[in-house]
């Protein structure tokens, strides 16, 4: 919700980490893994899409500094 205003000029890949995040911030005694987390995008000019296990790891790995990259 703080961040609701910015998300209009956010891409994707942001989108995403913001998403990893909040679930990160309410699943304090859990780790999250390509096993217990599903992240879907889907936009105006773009089809539902379900990511993948690697793009999944690759978000949670975004969310401690690392880069990624959804295709």
């Amino acid at each position: 919700e703080k961040n609701f205003d910015n998300f209009k000029s956010l891409g994707a890949n942001d989108l995403i980490a913001h998403g990893v995040k909040a679930m990160m911030a309410i699943a304090q005694d859990l780790e999250l893994t390509e096993h217990n987390l599903s992240i879907g995008v889907v936009g105006a000019d773009q089809e539902f899409k379900l990511l993948n296990k690697d793009e999944i790891r690759a978000a949670i790995a975004a969310h401690s500094g690392e880069q990624m990259v959804v295709s």
